[in-house]
């Protein structure tokens, strides 16, 4: 076994630590998901043994591995993003430890075309009054009160799943009606004013809050389980909104929904204002927004109307 090898398999997780310790929470819980799944196809015991069977090979043996490992990905009917994620996050590993100087190579496997945001309009109106209604009326009392406030918030303010997630209760003035939010690859934190409206369902949380006195505490926690009044993670937000939507007899929607909801109803607001909407959703270019835009108008779907054959000619 060569002096490399060797290296690799004796710091093997301390890499693989390190290198999930560079990036952002939700990207760093992502990562971490997505090498356990790399594992399970390599029958791996754990994703720190897969990340070492990579590591180990030579520039085209773990090429072709990729390559097959997202063949696999493809075969299993997964998203085009969600295997983009996977093969980023082996390039993302690679890369780090060729800067490390721990191989001489890097996974230049790419991912697959994407269409980003063929849906970005998020549940109508009336599905979000249902949504919203069902989660306050939870039958715990106290999940109800949270997952309330935790919905109303990523609505009112078009959040990401992430930046509500990582508010602690020191990060709000309920007196100014401001929160701290710490946004997509920032790092720190800008104000955002908090409607009254979801300011008040957030109060009502604060209230019952386990940990309310502690202002370090996570403004949203975990009420069950070994992690109780830990901080909520993101996969038990999805399964709170799954079992919202199910109570209020509508289709399953993702956290990620709501603020393309958000940012929807904020265009129809505004006659479709799209400078205004990206200061409100804080979109890196314009263009995010138009797209945004064109699926609310749906010119498209006019134009398709309007081609009817047996339409009468004006």
């Amino acid at each position: 076994m060569g002096r490399q090898q060797l290296q690799l398999k004796l710091h093997a997780r301390d890499i693989v630590e390190e290198w999930l310790a560079t990036k952002a929470p939700a990207t760093r819980q992502a990562y971490g998901d997505d090498m356990k799944r790399f594992a399970k196809w390599l029958d791996a015991k754990d994703h720190y043994h897969a990340a070492r069977r990579l590591l180990s090979r030579g520039t085209r043996s773990a090429h072709s591995l990729v390559v097959r490992y997202r063949a696999y990905l493809e075969a299993g009917e997964l998203s085009p993003s969600t295997i983009n994620r996977a093969i980023s996050a082996i390039r993302s590993l690679t890369q780090y430890c060729c800067d490390q100087g721990d191989i001489s190579w890097t996974c230049r496997v790419r991912g697959l075309p994407t269409q980003a945001y063929r849906n970005t309009r998020g549940p109508d109106r009336s599905n979000l009054r249902a949504i919203l209604v069902a989660a306050e009326t939870h039958p715990f009392r106290l999940q109800a009160s949270r997952d309330s406030a935790l919905l109303h918030l990523i609505y009112a303010l078009g959040l990401r799943r992430s930046e509500a997630l990582l508010l602690d209760i020191r990060h709000l003035d309920t007196e100014q009606l401001l929160v701290q939010v710490k946004g997509k690859g920032k790092r720190e934190r800008i104000p955002m004013t908090v409607p009254g409206w979801a300011m008040a369902k957030v109060l009502v949380w604060l209230q019952v809050h386990p940990r309310r006195r502690e202002q370090r505490a996570p403004l949203f926690v975990s009420l069950r389980g070994g992690k109780q009044f830990e901080r909520l993670s993101g996969g038990s937000t999805v399964d709170l909104l799954t079992a919202a939507c199910k109570r209020a007899g509508v289709k399953r929607y993702t956290p990620h929904a709501l603020r393309h909801a958000a940012i929807t109803h904020g265009l129809d607001a505004t006659d479709g204002n799209v400078r205004q909407a990206r200061a409100f959703s804080r979109h890196a270019v314009l263009s995010t927004l138009q797209i945004y835009d064109d699926n609310r108008t749906d010119g498209g779907g006019e134009i398709a109307e309007l081609l009817n054959p047996s339409r009468e000619e004006d």
